[in-house]
């Protein structure tokens, strides 16, 4: 049985995330919908106008707040919210409004979406000489990214993969992602957090298991090891001053659901970064990280939990049953491949693995900023408050 992962340390000869081998024959980083393409390579390559997260991950970041995890102070952030709700613009090519009309009703009937909740555009991010972030909101409706972001690659039988939307935003934006205020994007923002817990002396990040494409639970990142829970940031009942706090609130409630660990047993619950992801065109994506006092048993009880409640109020559950979670995965071709990159940051090479999604792997990059910046090594050991 390998050991579990010390992130702090990333270059252990053991290899650190591990996983399930059954799983390790069907998983693969770069697994592809009829909607997303999630390849690696390929969006790297798309958007290379884009600087990479740590130089691999399909991910740009827009701004972190590593200078306010490390000062133990709120980030700093500014909301402005748009008085008027955000309208999905019609495309000027008859391909892609007839790409959004096809593409939107195919992945409607899908059935993993079945709710149209009020949800936060993000249409722009100001960053100051401080380094302090204006985000500035607008509402819209879940079904505006189902109409955007969530299609970029579909294609129907009478068009080509040159025809897909991803392909007909490159005619003006190169091999950059569109604006976050280009208004045919719905550019929703994301949330996703990854929690460490104690286990076998070492900080462990919680990766939860996806259900596959075929059980009709999750609309993206389908049948991969991801972040210990993520979703869309719903639209509060907040003022100006309250929004971003509404939005933590909404991470937290996220938790909750998903993995059912309460508000107040989450330590050092840190946003870590800003990012836009590239398989979703652009999408916006916060990147948060906590600590928790649970051990494996207790975190296991818990989500069997959530996953009962999910089946009793009759929601999706975004989880499947946690399998033994302790072997290492073998290198794939790509994998091999990267560990050769010199432009590659060694935390991007060790976070992206066969089987994690592209999302838990950022996730996993950020939060192994955090333990060195809160220096959660084995020898700081557990918090000491007892919240149990």
């Amino acid at each position: 049985m390998a050991s579990v992962f010390d992130l702090f340390t990333l270059l252990d000869e053991q290899d650190a995330l591990t996983f399930h081998s059954n799983m390790m024959k069907t998983l693969t980083i770069s697994k592809t919908t009829r909607f997303l393409n999630y390849d690696v390579s390929f969006l790297n390559e798309f958007y290379k106008d884009e600087k990479t997260v740590g130089g691999l991950l399909p991910y740009s970041e827009i701004c972190n707040f590593y200078d306010d995890i490390k000062n133990n102070q709120k980030p700093r952030i500014k909301v402005k919210l748009d008085p008027k709700d955000f309208i999905l613009k019609s495309w000027s090519s008859e391909i892609a409004n007839s790409l959004v009309q096809i593409g939107s009703q195919e992945r409607m009937g899908t059935g993993t979406i079945y709710k149209d909740d009020t949800v936060i555009r993000l249409s722009n991010v100001n960053i100051d000489e401080t380094g302090a972030a204006t985000l500035h909101c607008q509402k819209a409706k879940y079904s505006d990214q189902v109409k955007s972001n969530l299609i970029v690659d579909f294609t129907s039988k009478m068009y080509t993969e040159a025809d897909s939307l991803r392909y007909i935003l490159r005619v003006n934006d190169g091999q950059k992602l569109p604006a976050l205020s280009d208004k045919r994007m719905a550019n929703t923002l994301g949330l996703a957090c990854i929690l460490f817990y104690w286990d076998n002396e070492y900080w462990t990040p919680l990766m939860i298991p996806r259900p596959p494409e075929s059980l009709k639970a999750v609309s993206v990142f389908e049948g991969g090891w991801h972040c210990s829970a993520s979703g869309a940031a719903e639209w509060p009942a907040a003022t100006e001053q309250e929004f971003f706090e509404a939005i933590s609130n909404d991470m937290l409630r996220e938790i909750h659901e998903e993995i059912g660990i309460e508000k107040n047993e989450i330590h050092d619950f840190d946003l870590v970064a800003i990012c836009r992801e590239f398989a979703r065109a652009g999408k916006p994506q916060l990147f948060f990280t906590g600590f928790v006092n649970l051990d494996f048993k207790t975190l296991m009880m818990r989500i069997d939990k959530a996953r009962e409640t999910a089946s009793l109020t009759g929601n999706k559950i975004e989880t499947l049953k946690y399998p033994i979670f302790r072997r290492n995965p073998s290198n794939s071709e790509f994998f091999q491949e990267i560990q050769t990159r010199d432009n590659v940051d060694v935390n991007a090479k060790k976070t992206i693995r066969p089987g994690i999604t592209t999302e838990g792997a950022t996730a996993l990059y950020y939060a192994a900023q955090v333990l060195k910046i809160r220096k959660r090594t084995p020898q700081s050991g557990p918090y000491k408050l007892d919240l149990m």
